[in-house]
């Protein structure tokens, strides 16, 4: 069985900290040299961060407190993690 789309990678490539976060949010990769892109998504869809850029953390202090998702997109993979900004 042969599907297109993305695939999901382990949760171990990619950790970020603290989390909760009040100010900023600090990424590690494990496994991944180059994130293609870097994205933020609020629970309700809505994408507030977006970056091609190689970063290793991401000022949320504008964000209003809540949950929110980080997504590594690198290549054909996507991860998703969730944190709480207060």
């Amino acid at each position: 069985d042969c599907s297109l789309g993305t695939l999901e990678m382990t949760d171990a490539l990619f950790t970020i900290f603290p989390n909760p976060v009040r100010d900023r949010v600090n990424l590690s990769f494990n496994q991944i040299n180059a994130p293609d892109k870097i994205s933020i998504v609020s629970a309700s869809g809505q994408l507030v961060f977006e970056t091609k850029d190689i970063i290793s953390f991401i000022d949320v202090s504008d964000l209003a407190d809540g949950i929110y998702f980080i997504q590594i997109k690198n290549n054909n993979f996507l991860t998703t993690k969730k944190f709480i900004k207060n």
